[in-house]
């Protein structure tokens, strides 16, 4: 590489950094890191999911499973997090 050239990598991390992208790319990464996190079966009752302010929002089709869920939300907040490698999902509400 010549002096004054960067790798792709580089460019595109200071690409998001000076563009302030970082913030919808770790809320990509939270609803990604749901997905694999959870089931085949709950996938089937997963309708929407969106983040809004460091919260992730899902929206389950059964009550009684929204229920369930509620229970192992901080667990599941904590596993999404350490994907991440930072504390940035603060809460998950299920709708």
């Amino acid at each position: 590489m010549r002096k004054n050239e960067i790798s792709i990598g580089d460019a595109i991390r200071y690409f998001i950094e000076d563009h302030n992208f970082q913030e919808r790319v770790l809320e990509s990464q939270a609803i990604e890191a749901w997905e694999q996190q959870t089931s085949e079966q709950m996938k089937k009752y997963t309708r929407q999911i969106f983040m809004r302010k460091r919260i992730l929002y899902v929206q389950i089709s059964a009550p009684s499973i929204v229920q369930e869920l509620d229970y192992g939300k901080n667990r599941m907040r904590e596993l999404i997090n350490e994907t991440l490698g930072l504390e940035f999902v603060k809460d998950i509400k299920f709708i």
